[in-house]
């Protein structure tokens, strides 16, 4: 039976077995970046590795085989670097990694490389784009994913603050990921204590803000994470692990 499997447990015989065709290999990614003062700096770490083997997981039913690979703790994330702790990448040392990355796995005859990263700073999205279209060159398929997108679009039905359209960086949907999965790694005590700011995150940034305390968020937050639970957590990225997997299927059906 199909199992996900990780690759960084695989011995070099193991991987050299795999169907590489039917192969589909998982870089789940996320910057080391401030979420808050209730959050810690990893959430777009784990985030990312959640939906990954969620999406994983899911993918085994439609006859692939899922590979996950080690987990990219940085990416471009120029917007918290006003927050102790955040690390942030040029585009040119993300595009640099990714088209070696790229080419080391087509060295080795995978076909499929899917990108996931739990981060949604355009330039970084649109940095990791940029250099998936040159990366091909290798002779290996690579989606980008742009579930994130889609689903911070979708949890406004799922969110229970006043204001669902304007939760982002740090905010209920996130923290709730933290209450479902990782709840001893929550400041509950600072959380608790936490009032809503409804300030337009992606609006602002759209509009020329550099960071997010110019953006509205002075403790890097934004929305009513106060009001996060596990069950939504549970709901917020059942449904983003599902857009990956219909993402991933159309993607598989057009390579």
């Amino acid at each position: 039976m199909t199992q996900v499997l990780y690759l960084d447990e695989l011995t070099y015989l193991e991987a050299k077995k795999l169907n590489k065709k039917e192969s589909i290999i998982f870089l789940p990614m996320g910057p080391l970046e401030s979420h808050g003062p209730h959050l810690p700096l990893g959430v777009d770490i784990r985030g990312a590795e959640v939906t990954c083997k969620m999406a994983a997981e899911k993918i085994i039913k439609k006859g692939f085989q899922p590979i996950i690979a080690p987990t990219m703790p940085y990416t471009l994330a120029d917007v918290a670097m006003p927050f102790s702790g955040t690390v942030t990448l040029s585009p040119k040392t993300l595009k640099y990694f990714i088209n070696d990355l790229s080419k080391s796995f087509a060295y080795h005859e995978f076909e499929n490389l899917v990108i996931f990263c739990h981060h949604g700073e355009i330039p970084n999205f649109k940095a990791i784009n940029e250099a998936v279209k040159e990366a091909q060159k290798h002779g290996i398929n690579i989606l980008n994913s742009s579930a994130m997108f889609e689903g911070m679009r979708e949890n406004v039905k799922l969110i229970k603050g006043k204001y669902p359209e304007l939760d982002a960086h740090a905010g209920e949907a996130e923290t709730a990921l933290y209450m479902w999965k990782f709840p001893n790694l929550v400041k509950k005590d600072i959380l608790n204590g936490l009032i809503d700011n409804w300030s337009p995150l992606r609006n602002n940034l759209a509009s020329g803000a550099k960071d997010l305390v110019e953006a509205g968020g002075p403790q890097a937050y934004f929305g009513s994470p106060a009001k996060a639970t596990a069950e939504t957590g549970k709901y917020v990225y059942e449904t983003l692990s599902d857009l990956l997997v219909q993402e991933i299927k159309n993607f598989m059906d057009t390579t």
